[in-house]
């Protein structure tokens, strides 16, 4: 059982780096687009919530400590700032030629 505010932080934050994945990942090799992977590992413990998000796409510029709400007009650029307002860990590397995104939930004691 997990409780819903840690799921619901969870399943947002998840949501939030694979929809900036389809968006931005794919741009490398646009005529190939059956070479790309996605994977997505789930860890549940006790203690907390693990996602690793990986995808074989071009590489990420960004500094996650960057990452801010845009203004209220914009229509766009909340999923970082939300994600990581969302989760107690947000981590991002490129390793072997692939992105990896680790998100981490604390579970709220029971």
């Amino acid at each position: 059982d997990v409780a819903p505010a840690d799921r619901i932080r969870f399943e947002l934050a998840v949501i939030e780096i694979l929809a900036n994945i389809v968006e931005y990942a794919w741009l490398a090799d646009e005529g190939h687009p059956s070479l790309r992977r996605l994977t997505l590992d789930l860890t549940l413990t006790g203690q907390r919530l693990e996602a690793v998000l990986g995808d074989n796409g071009v590489p990420v510029a960004i500094d996650l400590s960057a990452a801010t709400m845009p203004d209220p007009e914009a229509e766009s650029g909340r999923g970082l700032a939300l994600t990581l307002a969302a989760v107690d860990s947000l981590e991002y590397e490129r390793v072997e030629g692939r992105n990896l995104w680790r998100i981490r939930c604390d579970r709220a004691p029971a």
